[in-house]
């Protein structure tokens, strides 16, 4: 598997692999952060991926 930093670099290029197996990395932390009263709230999860796809042209890391 690619390392993180090429992932990152991968898919603020626009490839969309490379952003699959990001978003899939994360997924995990993702997915607790959109827990209300312990199960996974969808329109939450969704505004999270979609928060990322927005700013992961801004992210340096």
């Amino acid at each position: 598997m690619a390392n993180y930093d090429d992932l990152i670099t991968r898919a603020q290029c626009g490839d969309k692999l490379a952003l699959e197996k990001l978003l899939l990395l994360y997924q995990p932390m993702i997915d607790r952060h959109s827990r209300i009263h312990g199960r996974i709230d969808e329109d939450l999860r969704q505004f999270i991926y979609l928060r990322i796809l927005v700013n992961l042209k801004y992210f340096r890391g």
